[in-house]
């Protein structure tokens, strides 16, 4: 096998059109990614108010009493 061989299957595998269910396949992916990681940041939030209005109400308890 010689390099030239190598670099034209290089070049010829880099000129294929891309498999269009590959490339839905990826998408879905992405869009998953996006829908989990958009799901944790707000999850990761809503624990954080949920500690601040905590802590907000524990200490007008206290002020109360």
């Amino acid at each position: 096998m010689n390099e030239n061989g190598g670099i034209l299957v290089y070049i010829a595998e880099k000129s294929l059109k891309p498999n269009p269910l590959e490339l839905d396949a990826k998408r879905e992916i992405g869009k998953r990614l996006h829908a989990q990681n958009l799901d944790l940041r707000f999850r990761s939030w809503l624990l954080d108010q949920r500690k601040e209005i905590s802590d907000q109400s524990r200490n007008l308890y206290l002020d109360f009493k």
